[in-house]
């Protein structure tokens, strides 16, 4: 029986070095060694477009609709927003643009093409907000 016990014990002794080695190594390796996560920062050319926001609302297709004004010529265009999944942040975040449609606000708008996806930053210059961009219309983007 005092055999089994330790045939025992060396076995959890092993499986434990076997568990515990391996990672310890991994979390030390993550530590040490640079890592680069991806963020909106990885695409070198965003599209920033100092706007005037003239309306904000839903629309039929259940996205976030901004219709703007390019500074300083003037020109009209269309953004289509998808709308945050948490109800409760989606309607903040309609609620904020349509204050800010309310008066008038002089926004920077940012695009980036992130993994396949457009993603929209609206800033205000104090707050912002990130929204995948759904659609657009009367918007001339550079290639």
């Amino acid at each position: 029986m005092g055999t089994k016990l330790l045939v025992g014990a060396s076995e959890t002794a092993a499986i434990l070095a076997l568990t515990i080695g391996p990672t310890l190594l991994l979390l030390l390796l993550a530590v040490l060694l640079p890592h680069h996560l991806p963020s909106f920062d990885d695409d070198p050319r965003p599209v920033r477009l100092p706007s005037r926001l003239l309306f904000a609302g839903r629309s039929e297709r259940a996205a976030i609709v901004l219709d703007c004004l390019t500074i300083p010529e003037g020109s009209p265009f269309t953004l289509e927003l998808r709308v945050p999944d948490t109800s409760w942040f989606g309607e903040r975040v309609e609620h904020l643009l349509e204050e800010w449609a309310d008066e008038s606000r002089e926004l920077t708008l940012e695009l980036r093409n992130d993994h396949g996806k457009v993603r929209t930053m609206i800033s205000n210059g104090s707050s912002a907000v990130h929204l995948e961009l759904a659609g657009a219309a009367g918007l001339a983007l550079p290639a």
